[in-house]
């Protein structure tokens, strides 16, 4: 037990206080009138005819939110005393301030080692699942070696599930999971010098506290002494209740994962009718086993958790227990009750193992399945891009056509071209001497009509008019084909300004660089020969 006592006595000069300190505010609440601090009372107050004390029961009747009223409680000499802390939802912070809870701790003399147990609860946007080991310390020793007689405190923490009764998202979610994990922490301190009882129970569920309740006052009333270990043993028998159906569910959605991946339809190349769409799964389907997956393994987390504790209360519960000489003996009870609640964690822990391997199995099928559909849907893509370059092929095989075609076409008219420009200056003649302007007498004399000026003179302007206006048309085309070039080629100096500029320097490095090369035989070759001449 030494070793036992310095791991908790080192809490006193670790880091956990200061995280504390940065982490308050999302762990404990700021507002002392949201301080929900509730006691339970169990005590000796009525005495029966044969003047025997029967147990009371008292629940104080409005939460504790002053310091002065814990200090009240702590000084009372009931046979048990249970604390509540609780919180709205799962992801909520605890409905107690800091202050009022650190003067708890030092008016009860907790030790240290109850915030690793208090810092999982603070405000989360997602459960975090950790895992925090059983903590045990004697407070004091018995000298004559009796440890039934020792005053000591424990602290451990347990996880359960529950129906969330969220049915309403059912509709909007198709993923949506029935199920809530959530946690409690629990710390018992046991005063052998008055024989009291304290627990603090962080975020119970209601039926874990009126079990609880129920073993306090079975117990008196029967009266026999109050055994820690047996309530330990009836607070973590609360939680076994959903395990299995909530193991079942996740089995059941990992048997159908799989199913939906064994039995999808794969689509071969052959098929001329499949296409990608017909495979029936996809990434999403991916993404469910992956959550599957870390469900499974928090489960993995959990169970190893609560094993642990388990084996620590049953040693204590064994070391404790004086045999013949312990009063009213039920250690025995407790002890095999502990044995079979590792039982039971041990078959779960093996089914979530089995369960796991078998999505990890579920999750590399469905890996294969998917890299097969982008395989072939690359195929496909190649295939489709391959019919594409041969539709290329024969489009362009017939503009080529067509261009050859064009081309022929195109010489045919220059061939016309010329032979119209070798028949112009006939036809121009012929038609000039077929005009009115032309007269031929009977003996066949050619003469001009006296009025032929005219023709000179509208012919000649509407020439030349005709003449000016193509060249201007010509000369402003080519102007503005001009300036559209120089607006091109300024822009792209203006985005490319420096890289030019830069290429510009290292061409100029690397021209003087190949003209010292180049010249410098030169220069030996005239030193040469300006060292022959006498």
């Amino acid at each position: 037990m030494n070793s036992e006592q310095e791991s908790c006595s080192d809490w006193d000069e670790s880091s956990t206080i200061c995280e504390t300190d940065a982490n308050f505010r999302d762990t404990f609440c700021q507002n002392p009138e949201d301080s929900k601090l509730r006691v339970t009372r169990f005590y000796d107050t009525l005495a029966d005819n044969d003047g025997n004390g029967k147990l009371g029961y008292c629940v104080h009747p409005r939460p504790i939110t002053f310091s002065g009223e814990i200090e009240f409680f702590a000084e009372q000499p009931d046979l048990c005393q249970i604390f509540g802390i609780y919180q709205k939802h799962s992801y909520s912070r605890l409905y107690i301030t800091r202050e009022l809870f650190e003067r708890f701790v030092r008016a009860y003399s907790i030790f240290p080692c109850i915030w690793e147990f208090v810092l999982p609860f603070h405000f989360q946007v997602r459960e975090e699942i950790g895992h925090s080991p059983f903590r045990f310390r004697r407070l004091e020793v018995d000298l004559d070696g009796n440890p039934n007689a020792e005053s000591f405190e424990c602290a451990y923490s347990f996880r359960y599930v529950v129906l969330n009764q969220r049915d309403s998202l059912k509709e909007d979610n198709p993923d949506y999971d029935p199920w809530s994990v959530r946690q409690t922490a629990v710390y018992q301190q046991y005063q052998s010098s008055n024989g009291k009882m304290t627990f603090v129970l962080i975020t119970p569920s209601d039926y874990t506290k009126e079990c609880l309740d129920k073993a306090i006052l079975r117990s008196r009333s029967t009266k026999k002494r109050l055994d820690a270990f047996a309530l330990h043993r009836i607070l973590i028998s609360t939680l076994h209740e959903n395990w299995s159906l909530y193991i079942r569910s996740l089995e059941r959605l990992v048997k159908n994962q799989s199913d939906c991946v064994t039995l999808a339809e794969v689509q071969y190349d052959t098929d001329p009718h499949s296409s990608s769409s017909e495979f029936g799964i996809n990434f999403l389907d991916r993404q469910r086993i992956k959550m599957l997956e870390d469900k499974i393994l928090d489960l993995v987390v959990i169970f190893d958790s609560l094993l642990d504790t388990l084996s620590q209360l049953q040693r204590q519960c064994r070391r404790h227990c004086l045999g013949r000489l312990c009063e009213n003996c039920k250690c025995a009870i407790t002890i095999e009750g502990f044995k079979e609640q590792m039982h039971d964690t041990q078959v779960n822990l093996r089914r979530v193992k089995v369960l796991h391997k078998r999505t990890q199995s579920t999750a590399q099928l469905l890996s294969d399945f998917l890299e097969y559909q982008n395989a072939r849907i690359t195929l496909l893509n190649d295939k489709s891009l391959n019919s594409l370059m041969e539709k290329t092929r024969d489009e362009n095989t017939k503009m080529r056509s067509l261009t050859e075609r064009s081309t022929r076409d195109a010489t045919a008219v220059k061939i016309l071209t010329v032979i119209t420009i070798i028949y112009l200056p006939i036809t121009t003649v012929a038609n000039f001497f077929s005009t009115q302007l032309i007269h031929v007498d009977e003996s066949g004399k050619l003469s001009l009509v006296s009025e032929s000026w005219w023709f000179l003179l509208i012919t000649v302007p509407l020439t030349i008019i005709t003449f000016l206006a193509w060249k201007y048309w010509l000369s402003s085309s080519i102007i503005k084909d001009q300036e559209q070039e120089k607006e091109k080629q300024l822009s792209n100096e203006l985005i490319n300004y420096d890289t030019p500029r830069k290429l510009n320097l290292g061409l100029q490095r690397s021209l003087y660089w190949i003209g010292r090369k180049l010249s410098a035989p030169r220069d030996r070759d005239r030193g040469r020969l300006a060292s022959d001449i006498p």
